[in-house]
């Protein structure tokens, strides 16, 4: 017998089966209609649920925005455009550089970057800074020391460096090579178009002039010297050039300055035996005077003599040429050894090596002439390539320098200019207030380097 449950199963099933049929037109199915979309409404507010929840755990733990960029001089850098602010007075002041922003800021400290949405809200003010300062300051440990070199802009054949020719920097700066050089043409040579200071490891590793080679030079007042190792050699007249082979070749005009800082060497002239023309006895069986010059053989391995009253000295090629070049110098004669060992020798060899062998010696290789200055003050003939611009600092250097009687520093950027720092606390606001590479440089080689504003705490507020 059916009971009251069977009844309404039969109803449910009944009504299952009309409901199915006016769904989906099939009242066979057996499962609700409604079934599918059902679970997937459960499940999609299931999902919801969970999504909300992370993003609202989310919000709890991540931190509140910054809000260390409101304190003044501070620098702020805005993520999305790279902006460079600096905040003051409840303004966010765009920085000319970054030199202008160190010096407001009072530090090196690193600047905060905050989105452009949380700026949004402040107000803008007028750009601050120093104008012209520069925009890339080296940290400390960026500072160079150690060897530098001041290079001629003209090669070792008298031309000019690409790009240079014409001078039209102003004098006292790199480019317009301190406003010396000009009288340099005189001499025939070309005039420098200006100096490249070289500072670091490339200063370190340039050549020395090479051996064998001789450059000869003209200062403004038109002296020529030979640059000959790390020594000049003053020309005193054409004859001497003749003489020794070297006149067919202009002079590289340099600044008094740069040639003042050679060493320097003895004269190239003839130191010719006192009491010349005198009968000084016999040699090789013929009658001689004093001065007269004897020569083993005409190669390069061959020795040479001068007579003086005492007997035969010997002398350099260099001291033989310019002898015989001398006005009524007796010409030179040949002897053998056997001549020489029966002759008397004199016992003065000063004129052996007092002047370099240089008797028809190449000028270097193209090249600029330079003078390198290595940290105990000794100074080198060195050459480098030519160069356009008017300091070679690898990047990210710098270099802090002083005069030689000390007074304030100046820093020397990779642009190629200098800017006097006024006092301890800037030096101490752009970081370098503890650096030990502290580089002493000639007044006339600063003078050198066109010269920025000064960089000062006060003068990067205004």
């Amino acid at each position: 017998m059916q009971t009251r449950r069977d009844h309404v199963q039969s109803y449910q099933f009944a009504m299952g089966r009309l409901a199915s049929a006016l769904v989906g037109g099939d009242p066979g199915q057996g499962d609700s209609p409604t079934r599918r979309s059902a679970l997937g409404t459960v499940l999609g507010a299931g999902v919801a649920v969970l999504l909300c929840g992370g993003f609202a755990v989310a919000g709890l733990l991540a931190p509140p925005a910054s809000t260390a960029w409101r304190k003044d001089g501070a620098v702020v850098v805005e993520k999305e455009t790279g902006n460079r602010y600096v905040y003051l007075g409840g303004e966010l002041r765009p920085a000319r550089n970054q030199a202008s922003a160190l010096l407001i800021a009072g530090g090196p400290a690193a600047p905060e970057t905050v989105p452009a949405e949380v700026l949004a809200g402040t107000p803008r003010g007028v750009p601050v800074g120093i104008p012209d300062a520069p925009d890339a300051v080296p940290a400390a440990a960026g500072l160079l020391d150690g060897a530098w070199a001041r290079c001629l802009r003209t090669d070792v054949t008298g031309a000019p460096a690409p790009g240079a020719a014409g001078g039209g920097a102003p004098a006292g700066s790199a480019a317009g090579g301190g406003g010396q050089g000009a009288g340099g043409g005189a001499a025939g040579g070309a005039v420098p178009v200006g100096q490249t200071l070289v500072f670091g490891p490339a200063a370190d590793v340039l050549p020395g002039l090479p051996a064998g080679r001789a450059a000869l030079v003209a200062g403004p007042d038109g002296a020529r010297h030979l640059l000959v190792g790390d020594t000049k050699y003053a020309v005193p007249a054409d004859s001497a050039l003749i003489a020794l082979g070297l006149d067919d070749r202009p002079a590289v005009a340099v600044p008094a300055d740069w040639l003042a800082a050679v060493p320097t060497g003895a004269p190239l002239a003839a130191s010719a035996p006192p009491g010349a023309g005198a009968p000084a006895g016999t040699v090789a069986g013929q009658s001689t005077v004093t001065g007269q010059l004897f020569s083993t053989g005409p190669g390069a391995d061959a020795h040479h003599y001068v007579q003086r009253a005492d007997g035969l000295a010997p002398v350099g090629p260099t001291e033989y040429a310019l002898l015989a070049a001398l006005p009524g110098a007796p010409a030179p004669r040949t002897v053998t050894a056997a001549d020489l060992a029966t002759a008397p020798l004199s016992a003065d060899r000063g004129a052996l090596n007092r002047l370099p062998a240089v008797t028809g010696l190449p000028a270097p290789d193209a090249g600029a002439l330079c003078l390198r200055t290595g940290p105990g003050g000794t100074v080198r003939l060195v050459l480098a390539p030519v160069l356009a611009r008017p300091v070679v600092l690898p990047p990210g250097t710098g270099v802090l320098a002083t005069g030689p009687v000390g007074g304030p520093p100046y820093l020397v950027t990779e642009q190629g200019a200098r800017y006097r720092v006024t006092d301890g606390d800037a030096l101490r606001a752009l970081g370098l207030g503890d650096a030990r590479r502290v580089l002493t440089l000639p007044a006339d080689v600063l003078a050198l380097l066109p010269e920025g504003p000064a960089l000062g705490r006060a003068a990067a507020r205004r």
